[in-house]
């Protein structure tokens, strides 16, 4: 994919309510300079898992206006995020959940790392407490490439060693130096 290429070339069924939404780019999407006007947080963050967030948000740009005009001016939205779901979906046929799994976290050894889009293994991560000190049920992030990954200090520590060296973990290269 080309950074600097529209969102729509990738996924045309992405719109909004005035013209200018056509000119954001990924690297817009991505840097938070995209102009749209903020987070979809409805089911985000659900006690089930809900899939297709995603498919809620285009839903919600469809009717809404940017806040300014696309590379104006960085504000963190997490919605560019999610929407690259639907760009991976559309150049690698796979899901999201599906390609990062199988890229990213499979060759970098991430065998605990996971999406929340299933009941986790009980005992296998921490669970928040209500006021009477009893455990409330898991929690599922259905902002996927929002931040839903599942994973552990020592795990995200190889992604962090992989982005720091230049996109290669020992003789692992997932990703080029310019990337």
């Amino acid at each position: 994919v080309d950074l600097d290429t529209p969102l729509i070339h990738y996924v045309p069924d992405f719109r909004m309510a005035e013209g200018r939404y056509e000119q954001i780019t990924l690297r817009m999407l991505l840097s938070h300079s995209s102009g749209l006007p903020g987070s979809e947080y409805r089911n985000g963050s659900t006690f089930f898992p809900v899939a297709g967030h995603v498919n809620q948000i285009l839903t919600a740009l469809a009717g809404q206006r940017l806040k300014h005009a696309p590379g104006e001016m960085a504000v963190y939205c997490n919605d560019g995020f999610s929407l690259i779901e639907l760009l991976v979906k559309a150049t690698t046929r796979s899901s999201y959940t599906d390609f990062v799994s199988r890229e990213i976290l499979a060759p970098l050894g991430m065998t605990r790392s996971c999406f929340g889009i299933e009941a986790l293994v009980p005992g296998s991560y921490a669970a928040t407490l209500n006021a009477n000190g009893e455990p409330n049920p898991q929690e599922y992030l259905n902002i996927l490439a929002t931040g839903g990954v599942y994973t552990t200090p020592s795990e995200m520590g190889r992604l962090a060693m992989l982005l720091l060296n230049g996109g290669r973990l020992g003789e692992l290269g997932l990703l080029s130096p310019k990337a």
